[in-house]
């Protein structure tokens, strides 16, 4: 009924946050899917399934978390005022960390976008080999489709922004009804395999010394398909009632695109067949040979996959809304390069009292002298153990999100993210101290119509 009520009336604006996470919740019911062999041999069937777990739990209780933080107050800048005004103000020591993090905050948004764009475009490529026998695969022609992904994900951020509520909700129901769409056939049609094949049956394609080590370097994946869950927060600022409905959203978004995606693994699964064939498929992802396998029809198969690729395509204009929010808000702290052009926002569209916008912004400002619990909290013993938990399992995964997909490494199985976050941090650290260190005094509390014009 939400649903429905958020279609026909899209300013109902308290229903949009619950819309967009679990649209975004898209992403986990997929990304296992398509999280490609390297994860899928490091671990194997078992692994996936005990790494769901394990990763599911994880998530909540980083969840949980954000949603203290969320509950504080409503606006986008929330998380990074709390750790300023608790850990960093008036320090010089704490003003560069807080700097240095949302750096790698934005990096990794960015990034975010990035990766959602070459996921759809690299499917695509393996549904043209589906179809196409005499097709072969070159990585600039995936680089052309991920551009024309970005532009249209750009295109439908900016220009027709104002559908984007009502786009969401056409989104979370595609999601939806592509469940079922590609769960029944794989179901009613594939050969099953046993419990045994299912929940006993380890990999380490990696060669890895021990099983343990290759399940904890398999990990990444699992984790990769929850990340976004909560981009809901940066989108607070145009939520109604953001401090009650943004930790809402967050964990019936967790909860149920969780347990959606669990059933959608263990269906896989069970319809996988045999491994190394599915692992050894020229289609660039395991899941478009399940497909194969499962309905005997190229056609079928094309089909369901698509359903993929609209998703995913679905999560990249997702992501990019809210890494575009996070990026803008950083350029507002005066954080980022050229923070004067990125922060300007355009007055035409804004027919508002600013006498009335600028009582609220003072309001606000009064609002946060004071460290307040807002109306979503866990307290006492619970609480601690619950951060305890989420803390652990955040190191673990930092500590293998960088590791490579194997132990033989060469430059194609390299992985290159620990390059990559050391640049941002490094470059980072460098514009802080010559230059940004003027500019960058943590979140900007309150701004002159001059200052956003």
């Amino acid at each position: 009924m939400e649903i429905i009520m958020y279609l026909l009336f899209p300013y109902l604006s308290q229903f949009s946050s619950i819309i967009i996470l679990l649209r975004s919740g898209a992403k986990i019911n997929m990304s296992w899917l398509v999280s490609g062999k390297s994860k899928s041999s490091s671990g194997g069937p078992a692994g996936l399934v005990y790494g769901y777990i394990i990763v599911w739990l994880g998530t909540t209780a980083v969840r949980i978390s954000f949603h203290l933080v969320a509950s504080w107050l409503d606006w986008l800048e929330d998380v990074w005022y709390r750790i300023n005004i608790s850990t960093v103000e008036g320090s010089t020591i704490g003003a560069t960390c807080l700097h240095r993090l949302r750096w790698l905050t934005v990096a990794g948004w960015q990034a975010g976008v990035v990766s959602a764009a070459y996921l759809t475009a690299t499917v695509l490529q393996g549904l043209v080999i589906l179809n196409h026998d005499n097709y072969v695969y070159k990585a600039w022609h995936a680089t052309l489709i991920i551009w024309a992904i970005l532009l249209a994900c750009v295109f439908i951020n900016t220009v027709v922004s104002r559908y984007l509520p009502k786009i969401e909700g056409i989104i979370l129901i595609l999601h939806i009804l592509g469940f079922f769409a590609i769960l029944v056939p794989m179901l009613t049609l594939a050969e099953h395999n046993t419990a045994s094949d299912v929940f006993t049956l380890f990999l380490n394609g990696g060669d890895f010394p021990t099983q343990g080590l290759s399940f904890f370097v398999g990990l990444t994946g699992t984790v990769a398909a929850f990340l976004g869950a909560d981009g809901v927060i940066h989108m607070s600022e145009e939520v109604e009632n953001a401090s009650v409905t943004v930790p809402r959203a967050i964990m019936l978004g967790v909860f149920v695109n969780g347990t959606l995606g669990f059933g959608m693994l263990l269906a896989t699964l069970f319809c996988l067949g045999n491994v190394d064939d599915v692992l050894l498929a020229p289609y660039l992802y395991p899941f478009i040979e399940i497909f194969v396998t499962s309905t005997g029809s190229i056609s079928g198969s094309t089909a369901m996959a698509s359903l993929i690729v609209l998703l995913s395509f679905c999560t990249t204009i997702g992501l990019m809304a809210s890494s575009s929010r996070m990026t803008w808000s950083f350029a507002r702290d005066r954080g980022l390069p050229g923070w004067e052009a990125l922060s300007k926002v355009c007055l035409i569209y804004l027919n508002g009292s600013f006498i009335a916008k600028n009582n609220l912004g003072t309001m606000a400002g009064e609002s946060l002298s004071d460290l307040n619990w807002g109306p979503w909290r866990i307290s006492g013993l619970l609480g601690t153990l619950n951060n305890a938990f989420a803390c652990i399992f955040m190191i673990i995964i930092l500590f293998f999100s960088f590791w490579p997909i194997t132990i033989h490494v060469q430059p194609s199985t390299m992985n290159f993210s620990i390059l990559v976050t050391g640049s941002v941090a490094l470059l980072s650290m460098c514009y802080y101290f010559l230059w940004s260190n003027r500019t960058f005094k943590g979140p900007v509390m309150e701004t002159t119509t001059e200052e956003i014009s």
